[in-house]
């Protein structure tokens, strides 16, 4: 039931997401982006290590520059098969200059990934956040 729910919102949260950033993006103010690599435990999980690439609104661009003053949305981004997190460049460059985090899970790159692990890691740094 709870995987049948889940594929059922996962096109209505996209649609949303969409519907909701498109006005955001096009009245913003402009933010340089800031990267900071950071590395969390689950414990809820066996102390699980998930590492994650955080790109953020600052002043300044650059690695662990200080953070823009505000509230800001925070989007976590899972890549795609075989692929890695630095390969959406270009979502970050436009989304985080308009005002959003981005966070991006870097584990499950292998092969043959864990998606329900994944998905987890996903979930847990949104809380972490």
């Amino acid at each position: 039931m709870k995987n049948t729910l889940q594929r059922k919102l996962l096109p209505f949260v996209i649609c949303t997401l969409s519907a909701c950033l498109q006005p955001m993006i096009s009245i913003s103010q402009p933010y340089a982006v800031g990267h900071i690599k950071k590395s969390y435990s689950d414990a809820a999980r066996g102390n699980r290590s998930i590492t994650a690439e955080i790109y953020y609104p600052s002043v300044i661009s650059g690695e662990n520059v200080a953070a823009a003053q505000g509230n800001f949305p925070v989007l976590v981004f899972g890549h795609g098969f075989v692929m890695s997190w630095n390969a959406y460049k270009y979502l970050w460059d436009a989304l985080v200059a308009k005002g959003y985090i981005m966070v991006f899970p870097t584990t499950e790159t292998s092969l043959s990934p864990s998606h329900d692990a994944f998905g987890k890691d996903m979930a847990f740094l949104v809380n972490a956040m």
